[in-house]
């Protein structure tokens, strides 16, 4: 999955510049952090580029990377939340419950606007931590 990121957008940002704000062009995402803090991402599934067109076509164990200009980190997805409120916000909390995690890590949440063509519901994928390493030049 390529996705432009704009990092250091922190979360409560991220929920005052939602739909209704116009900035829909935006994938934003809080740098990794300490354990239970982890990036989160929200893109357009159709539209403005659609970054996470096929984000509902990724099963448990896909990998996906995010790259920093200190880091690569790979994530593997384990958890889904098929559909959802849009103003379910308890989905980016640091030990996201819904996913069904019980203690902090390194957490990675990835959220769009379901069924496509609306902005009825979120689709939000999880997953953990599994290598962190230098970027390559």
């Amino acid at each position: 999955m390529d996705l432009l990121v704009r990092p250091g957008r922190q979360v409560d940002e991220l929920l005052r510049s939602g739909p209704a704000a116009g900035r829909s062009r935006r994938a934003a995402t809080r740098r990794t952090a300490p354990a239970g803090r982890g990036p989160a991402a929200a893109a357009r599934r159709n539209g403005h580029g659609e970054p996470f067109r096929y984000l509902n076509r990724l099963e448990p164990g896909d990998l996906v990377v995010l790259r920093t200009p200190t880091a690569v980190h790979t994530y593997a997805l384990d958890r889904e939340l098929p559909e959802t409120d849009a103003d379910n916000y308890a989905a980016l909390d640091p030990v996201p419950a819904q996913a069904d995690y019980t203690s902090p890590g390194h957490y990675l949440t990835l959220t769009t606007r379901t069924p496509e063509f609306t902005s009825l519901h979120r689709l939000v994928r999880w997953g953990h931590l599994t290598a962190t390493t230098p970027p390559s030049d």
